[in-house]
């Protein structure tokens, strides 16, 4: 009713799953990984997956926030260890718009979590899950939505 205010549904509970992901700009392939919380030992777990998945590469670059895990000791010299196979490009702080996985996550709210309702976090997660795997082998959609100029 005009001028009430409207009553929406929640389960209720604080659960969370914490999402690390990648695009590829050129390919389209979207790569992620979930944690429970996000630490220098499993973004470096998530780098090592990226060197099996993209083996055939001669260098890799990875696009990183700011994020406070990023700049870790654990992690830096992790990142000086493999830079003859990795080069690391910061991003100016505070400049979400210049990554191509943001526009990926933004995608992903639109599609999955917008105006739903998930009487479960179990239902949630499998439902952003099965999205995720979707886009695991590269699509049109995304090399439009997560192009490099």
């Amino acid at each position: 009713m005009r001028g009430e205010q409207p009553l929406v549904d929640s389960p209720g509970g604080k659960r969370a799953e914490n999402i690390m992901g990648v695009v590829d700009p050129f390919g389209g392939e979207v790569h992620t990984a979930f944690t429970k919380k996000h630490t220098a030992a499993s973004v470096r777990r998530f780098i090592v997956d990226l060197f099996r998945i993209y083996r055939h590469k001669k260098k890799i670059i990875l696009v990183l926030d700011n994020a406070p895990i990023h700049h870790a000791t654990a992690l830096k010299k992790f990142l000086e260890r493999v830079k003859y196979k990795l080069e690391v490009i910061f991003l100016p702080p505070y400049s979400p718009e210049l990554n191509p996985i943001e526009r990926f996550w933004r995608f992903l709210r639109k599609k999955v979590t917008h105006n739903t309702f998930y009487e479960t976090f179990e239902k949630f997660s499998a439902t952003v899950r099965a999205f995720l795997e979707k886009y695991k082998t590269g699509s049109e959609e995304i090399l439009s939505l997560c192009k490099v100029s």
